[in-house]
């Protein structure tokens, strides 16, 4: 069961507990209905409160591990310097599958689900490419383009994406994109 449908379905119990403690009262000899309605309304809230919570540190540590995920790849990506080889290790997507697409829309939203989805389509490809039998330079290098790319985007794109990460790292990485061989 999705997030937002407990929800909807805690503050349902939560108002039929609330409507049966109000009858209760304007009912004579009613203690048990009253009681019934109040022990019902708080159980509710309390579920509701914890899963509202627990949701939102899920959601906090996804966002996280993310930010944390892509910065790591876009490091490996940006190779400075003429001459310098294109780097042809596997970019760890772990992170980004560990999690349904279904809940990633959850946690996420759909429009930063869509940034997202798009960066780590493109690590996907670019890992792909490199389990081909024939790897090839020029590939690998448009797929890191396409990579960080995607990474401004989602940068551009993500008011908490923006705070998380220091302006100074992405000038950094900015300065060295534009000395990049294999960007």
């Amino acid at each position: 069961m999705g997030f937002f449908l407990r929800i909807a379905l805690e503050l349902l119990v939560t108002a039929l507990g609330l409507s049966s403690t109000i009858v209760g009262y304007l009912t004579p000899n009613s203690a048990l209905i009253v009681g019934l309605g109040a022990l019902t309304t708080i159980f509710a809230s309390i579920v509701l409160a914890g899963d509202v919570k627990g949701h939102y540190e899920e959601r906090e540590d996804f966002r996280k591990k993310i930010i944390d995920n892509a910065v790591r790849i876009v490091d490996s990506i940006i190779v400075s310097g003429a001459g310098t080889p294109i780097s042809f290790q596997h970019l760890s997507d772990e992170v980004w599958k560990a999690k349904s697409e279904g809940l990633k829309k959850e946690l996420l939203g759909e429009s930063d689900y869509n940034l997202w989805g798009q960066f780590y389509d493109n690590v996907d490809e670019r890992n792909h490419q490199l389990e081909s039998s024939w790897i090839n330079p020029a590939t690998v290098s448009k797929l890191n383009r396409a990579i960080y790319s995607s990474f401004q985007t989602a940068d551009n794109g993500i008011s908490w994406v923006a705070k998380a990460i220091p302006r100074e790292r992405i000038a950094e990485f900015q300065t060295r994109a534009q000395n990049s061989a294999t960007l």
